[in-house]
């Protein structure tokens, strides 16, 4: 895990190093979403690059969610015996 020590500033602002910057891919003037997360330790603060689109994150994110749907499709369509 990479961590570095930021200082906030007195109108509460911080710098995300480079090397952070470089690594999630954000560029200046990107939109950077921030969240609390619950950990055993407490509180931890997330910082992400907001996704352009939630449709493209999400996409694929429900795949095989219900197994094999086409062979359970298969296996159903043939027990109903139609001969």
């Amino acid at each position: 895990m990479t961590s570095q020590i930021l200082t906030i500033s007195s109108q509460g602002q911080i710098t995300v190093p480079k090397t952070i910057r470089d690594r999630i891919g954000i560029k200046p003037g990107a939109k950077i979403v921030v969240y609390l997360k619950k950990d055993l330790q407490g509180d931890i603060v997330v910082l992400e690059p907001k996704e352009k689109s939630w449709a493209k994150k999400l996409a694929g994110s429900g795949k095989n969610l219900w197994g094999n749907s086409d062979a359970y499709l298969k296996n159903e369509r043939k027990s109903w015996g139609e001969d």
